[in-house]
Order: C-alpha cells, then sequence, then structure tokens
C-alpha cells in the first residue's frame, strides 16, 4: 500500500525533482518504508512505498519494465497475482521480483487497458508508455484506493490525496457546487471535490491522456452489467460461504503480518470466524472502546476473541485526545470528516501499528446485504399510508428523535428523492423549510444518473435500486474514509466484503437473501453467521458511535468550537454564508436543537480552521 503521485507537463516543459519530492513526501505517511521519483523530461513520477509484498528493495518504485518502455506507479494490492504470474509465465514473460507490480506492469504490457478486468484487488496506478508518449491511468472497481487529478497550467498532475495537489500550487477554491451537495448530503459524490479543480477518477474506471492533452475516460467495470449478465446461482447460501472465505483467502495474501478491526457486529466477527475455519494462527484484533457503557461493545468482543483463540486489543479515546484525532484525522482525510468515526479508526490503526501492518475490516457488508436499519422503510413500502398517519399523530402528542426523523423522511413525497436522502441526517427540504436556504442544489448529476442506471437493472424494484445507489456512493465515502484514517497511520486496510464476485453475485439475489430476519444481511446471518455465538448474533450492534452532543457541551476544546463557529471563515463561503450562525448555536447550547447541522458544522470548523495551515507549512 503506497502513495503515488505524477506530473505530465502538456507544454514540453521539464518536470522538476523537488516538485516530485514534495508531493510525493506530503504523504509519507501512506509509505514510511521507501520513496523513490523518477522523470524524463515533461513527465515524472513519485512514489511513497508501505512494504506489504516482497519487502525487499526490489519493490521499489517507480518501476519500469524489463525493456524500460514502461513507468509504474501504483497503490494497492492484487490478491490473485501468483495466479496471473504463472499465466505470465507460460507466456514467456520472466519476472525479477515478488510484486504484484510486475505482475500489473506485464499484463498490461500484454493486454493494455483491459489487464484490469483480470486484477481481483484494490488499486490505482499509473505507467507512462515512453515510446507512445501516452499516461495510462486506473482505478478498482468499488474505490477502495483513491485517485486525484488536476488540469491547470498545461499541466497534468495526479495523487493518491488532495494534499498533495495542493502542496504544489494547485488552486484551493472551493466548490460551491460541492459544497450544496456535502451540506445536503454530507459526502461528495462521483468525480467532483471539494476543491473546484481537483477531481477523482471514478472508481471502475480507467483514463488516457495522449501527447495531445485529451483525457479519454471509459468505464471498464459496470456492476449492473455484471448483475444482468451473472449466471444463476443454485445454492446460494453454499455459494456465499464459499466465496467469503475465498475473498478472505485472498486478502492473507501477505508478507507482513495482517490484524483485525474488531467490533462484537456480525460483519467483522464472520472475518474473524472465516480466518479461524481457514485455520489462520497468531491473528491480532483491535477495538475501540468506551468508557459509556451504552456506546461499548468491547466486552463481547473480547469474549469472542477468547474463544476463537486470538488475541484481543482495545484503546480508550477520549476528551481532549478524541478532539486532537478529529484534527488529526481531517488533516488525512482532505475534507471534512463525513461519518463521525474516522478519529477513532485512525487511533486504533495507529495503535495497531506497533503489531501489524494489514487490517482486515467488515466494512462495506451493510451496503452490500442491506443491513441498514433505514432501509427498513422500503422493506414495508406497503405500510406507508399507515405509517404516515400514525407519525403525524404521534408528533402532535410527544417527541421521539426516529419518529420525528421518519415524519420528516415522508414529507419528502418522492420516492426518487427518498432513495437519494435514504442516508442523510437532514432531509434536503428541511434546508429550505426549517433554514430558509433557498436556490441550493438537491439533485446532483451524478447521483440522479446512478437511480436511473438502478432502475433500469431493478425496475419496480425500489429497496434493490436504494442498494444500488449507495453501492455507488456511499460505499465509496466509506471506502475513502477507510483508506485515508489508516493510510494516516501508515497502515494498509482490506474489506473482505466488497470483493467483486460478491457484489456482482449478491447483485444477482432475490430480494429474500437479504431483507429478511431482524437484522436483514440474511444469507449472511444463514451461512458463516450460523456458526458465530448467540450473544453475537443477538447483539444489537453499536459501531464506532460517540456521544457527539456529550463531547460538544461537555469538552472544552469542541466547547470552544461550537462557540467560535462564527468566527470560522468557511461559513462565510457559499450555501454557508446564509446560515444564521448565531442563532444556530444559541439554540444547540440552551436547548439542544439542531444535533445534525451543528455536528456536521463542528467537523468542518475544526477541518477549515487547521488544514490549510498544515498543508503551507
Amino acid at each position: 500500500m503506497c502513495g503515488i503521485a505524477g506530473i505530465l507537463n502538456l507544454n514540453g516543459r521539464g518536470v522538476e525533482s523537488q516538485t516530485l519530492v514534495q508531493m510525493r513526501d506530503t504523504m509519507l505517511h501512506r509509505g514510511p518504508d521507501d520513496a523513490g521519483i523518477w522523470i524524463e523530461e515533461n513527465v515524472g513520477f513519485a512514489h511513497r512505498r508501505l512494504s506489504i509484498l516482497d519487502l525487499s528493495d526490489a519493490g521499489h518504485q517507480p518501476f519500469l519494465s524489463e525493456d524500460g518502455r514502461y513507468v509504474m506507479t501504483y497503490n494497492g494490492e492484487v490478491y490473485n497475482f501468483k495466479a496471473l504470474r504463472k499465466d505470465l509465465e507460460q507466456k514467456g514473460f520472466q519476472f525479477k521480483t515478488q510484486t504484484d507490480t510486475e505482475v500489473i506492469l506485464n499484463y498490461y504490457i500484454l493486454e493494455g487497458g483491459d489487464c484490469v478486468s483480470k486484477l481481483n484487488g484494490m488499486f490505482a496506478f499509473a505507467i507512462w508508455d515512453r515510446k507512445e508518449k501516452t499516461l495510462f491511468m486506473a482505478r478498482d472497481r468499488v474505490g477502495v484506493k483513491p485517485f486525484y487529478y488536476s488540469f491547470s497550467n498545461k499541466q497534468f498532475a495526479f495523487a493518491s490525496e488532495q494534499k498533495a495537489l495542493l502542496k504544489i500550487g494547485v488552486d484551493q477554491s472551493l466548490s460551491e457546487s460541492a459544497m450544496d451537495e456535502m451540506l445536503v448530503y454530507r459526502y461528495i459524490a462521483g468525480a467532483n471535490t471539494l476543491f473546484e479543480n481537483i477531481k477523482k477518477l471514478l472508481p471502475g474506471h480507467y483514463g488516457t491522456i495522449h501527447a495531445n492533452g485529451e483525457l479519454k475516460v471509459k468505464r471498464w467495470w459496470n456492476l449492473g452489467e455484471k448483475i444482468q449478465n451473472h449466471q444463476r446461482i443454485e445454492k446460494p447460501f453454499e455459494w456465499f460461504y464459499d466465496t467469503f472465505n475465498s475473498s478472505i483467502n485472498y486478502r492473507m495474501v501477505s508478507d507482513a503480518k495482517v490484524g483485525v478491526l474488531l467490533s462484537a457486529g456480525l460483519d467483522s466477527s464472520s472475518v474473524v470466524k472465516s480466518l479461524q475455519i481457514n485455520k489462520y494462527d497468531s491473528i491480532e484484533t483491535f477495538n475501540v472502546a468506551f468508557r459509556d457503557k451504552n456506546h461499548d461493545e468491547s466486552a463481547l468482543a473480547e469474549r469472542y476473541c477468547k474463544e476463537v483463540g486470538y488475541t484481543f486489543n482495545k484503546i480508550y479515546l477520549e476528551k481532549d485526545e478524541l478532539f486532537y484525532k478529529v484534527t488529526e484525522a481531517s488533516y488525512f482525510h482532505d475534507e471534512p470528516l463525513v461519518h463521525f468515526n474516522d478519529s477513532q479508526i485512525l487511533a486504533i490503526s495507529k495503535f495497531a501499528k506497533s503489531k501489524v501492518s494489514v487490517l482486515l475490516s467488515g466494512e462495506g457488508a451493510d451496503e452490500i446485504l442491506g443491513g441498514y436499519v433505514r432501509y427498513k422503510v422500503f422493506e414495508y413500502q406497503k405500510m406507508w399510508p399507515l405509517l404516515k398517519s400514525l407519525t403525524s399523530v404521534y408528533t402532535k402528542f410527544g417527541s421521539n428523535h426516529r419518529i420525528d426523523k421518519l415524519e420528516s423522511y415522508f414529507k419528502l413525497n418522492n420516492k426518487d428523492l427518498m432513495i437519494l436522502s435514504n442516508g442523510n441526517t437532514i432531509y434536503p427540504y428541511d434546508f429550505v423549510d426549517r433554514y430558509k436556504l433557498f436556490g441550493i442544489s438537491m439533485l446532483p448529476q451524478y447521483r440522479i444518473d446512478v437511480l436511473e442506471e438502478a432502475k433500469k437493472i431493478y425496475p419496480n424494484n425500489s429497496i434493490r435500486q436504494l442498494l444500488y445507489c449507495e453501492q455507488h456512493t456511499y460505499l465509496q465515502s466509506l471506502n475513502d474514509r477507510n483508506d485515508r484514517a489508516t493510510m494516516g497511520a501508515g497502515i494498509e486496510c482490506r474489506e473482505p466484503f466488497t470483493d467483486y464476485r460478491l457484489m456482482e453475485g449478491i447483485g444477482s439475489l432475490d430480494n429474500k437473501y437479504l431483507f429478511r430476519g431482524k437484522k436483514n444481511k440474511y444469507i449472511l446471518a444463514n451461512s458463516i453467521g450460523k456458526l458465530l455465538p448467540d450473544y453475537i448474533r443477538n447483539f444489537k450492534k453499536i459501531g464506532l458511535s460517540v456521544p457527539w452532543t456529550d463531547h460538544f457541551l461537555n469538552d472544552p476544546l469542541f466547547r470552544q468550537t461550537i462557540e467560535d463557529l462564527d468566527k470560522c471563515d468557511f461559513f462565510k463561503l457559499g450555501i454557508y454564508s446564509k446560515l444564521n450562525i448565531q442563532k444556530l448555536k444559541t439554540e444547540f447550547l440552551t436547548k439542544g436543537m439542531h444535533i445534525p447541522l451543528i455536528t456536521q458544522m463542528v467537523f468542518g470548523a475544526i477541518w477549515y480552521n487547521t488544514y490549510f495551515n498544515r498543508i503551507s507549512s
């Protein structure tokens, strides 16, 4: 796992080594084990290495092909590289390393851009063809590994993180349309970022730049097409069990030690159970504990670890330390934190780094298998008229957060908008009705396009349309969160549930294999989940949740951030400038109002107050 960067000057001017080193070493955390640059006239690559496969110097990057024609900088892991290597050897290719880097490069030499369809893993890489003067870039199917780029002043630059681009002078201006989307949906989906002049290469896409500077992007993996063309799965439970175990075995391919991020939930516990089934020993597990028992899962996780014979580790993250970890995580994330548990993942990853270099996570299971409670609204779609009536009556006589939120959700009165905003903490029209924000863009084009695609794949099946949209939006934001929080600690995170074979196969199954039982994820609960103890199967998962409101009110550093919200320049930009900050913070501090919005604003303020200073230092 690594940090990559590069520059292609389209006006022919040379690339300066100092510029590449600046980009590279801004991402030191992504690769503390080795560093390299390669320059030839108007093109240059940079690399920071976290050694996972072939720990020797042979894995040094940027990496040149045997004949010297191709140069590659690569971030990621391809789990099936050994099988691919055998195939290449049979075709006459010879190898000088034991890395997956060399395998990818040789497959590119053999098949060009189509090589990516052979790869099972997470990756982002760039290859320069010194003969044809073309730059090729690719990103993995689900967007586990990041790839950002910018065009400015006849220069194309790319990097694993936005900060590497900002460090060399890419315009720091924020995009007003992106700020709209972030306010409404909490994160920015698709190719856009918060920065006006920085874009993402979309997951499952690759791009090519020729000498004329034209960037051509192609979608090489289309989940919808794969679902529609998937062969019928005759025995779904057996198929899931076998494919999940295969995914685990692939993600144990490493020359460095592997551990597990373990809660007491079904997902990460299933990862641990699979490791036990496949006879992996000496596994270290890691957990963030809370002294508030309403937010703590550590006792059950520790009990389970003892039963399977693995080592359990936990840390506490509290008060000032929590604030500083939020600040640090904000820097690594490059944008305001979205999921509000980045700090916990960063902290446990820093702790785990002393013991392992790779972590397995249960991330992705909810979005792929339909595990969130919020999906149940669409499970009971036939009951909407009754539910609307009941919530309306209930809110007249009392107040309950979940009921109030459900009533607000039903007020959207538009199924498409309900699908697109299912994961929101505040619903789009609330910004108009409650906060008087007019002219805000509520329907970003990328989200609309994904929904239209979902309708073609799952006509008359709203809940599967919702799940498909989540996999192309919310899941990608979680992948980004996991990458930044773990790589901020110089550690690699692998997510077995996001194996493309699972995603394609599950997408082809009937609803009953997902949306059934108390917790949904029926196929998981009734395959490998059946082997878990009842106290895990029946436990109501908490996750890495934090009582943020209590911290905002009682911890001095968080409290001061709220007191100073109206002084933060972030809220003088774009749509945020139209908010009545003074009124919002007063009503929060005195009446406990506006919790979702205040939470988002606190994390936005922490990011804005610290990020640019650190970039410029």
